[in-house]
């Protein structure tokens, strides 16, 4: 079932989104969006966020799962930090310099992971995550700050559960 939602309050405060889910045979979809702002609560304060997510699940046979999944955000934030009274009063609007920050943040994910069911009691999970990340701006106790980021993980492991004295085996490796 989909769903549709807004929100608003006050410093400009806003919420939207909304996700639909389905399946079309053995596929199995979702998809969301969501959006954030908030602004006013000083004249600098803005803590913005717009996000795309999707997921695709498919089942090629009995006991296997394949699912890719998708996500990207833009985050757009600046957090005051704090200020001395004397600095309150001279400009309000200024960003503290004890934890104030302001940055743009780009972020994406794709993942893909594949589920196999092996005899009665075992559970095969292998799964590959890419991430990237690009932010810029005046980050939090760093200063002005830019920086590209990109990293993949890679894991495998199986699970196994025996019959008796619930005891499970979990063997795996993960590669970052």
């Amino acid at each position: 079932e989909g769903r549709v939602w807004l929100e608003g309050g006050e410093f400009e405060r806003f919420r939207g989104g909304a996700h639909v889910p389905g399946t079309t045979g053995d596929l199995g979809y979702f998809v969301a969006l969501n959006v954030r702002e908030t602004d006013g609560l000083r004249d600098t304060f803005r803590n913005d966020r717009e996000q795309i997510s999707g997921k695709l699940v498919y089942s090629p046979a009995d006991g296997s799962r394949l699912t890719l999944r998708g996500e990207h955000i833009d985050r757009d934030e600046v957090f005051p930090g704090d200020l001395l009274q004397s600095e309150f009063d001279t400009d309000p609007t200024q960003v503290g310099r004890i934890a104030g920050s302001d940055e743009e943040l780009e972020s994406q994910l794709v993942s893909l992971k594949f589920d196999q069911t092996v005899g009665t009691n075992g559970q095969l999970e292998i799964v590959s995550v890419v991430r990237g990340q690009d932010s810029e701006g005046l980050a939090r106790f760093q200063g002005p700050n830019r920086s590209e980021l990109v990293d993949l993980t890679i894991k495998a492991l199986y699970h196994h559960r025996w019959n008796t004295a619930s005891t499970d085996l979990i063997v795996g490796v993960e590669r970052f």
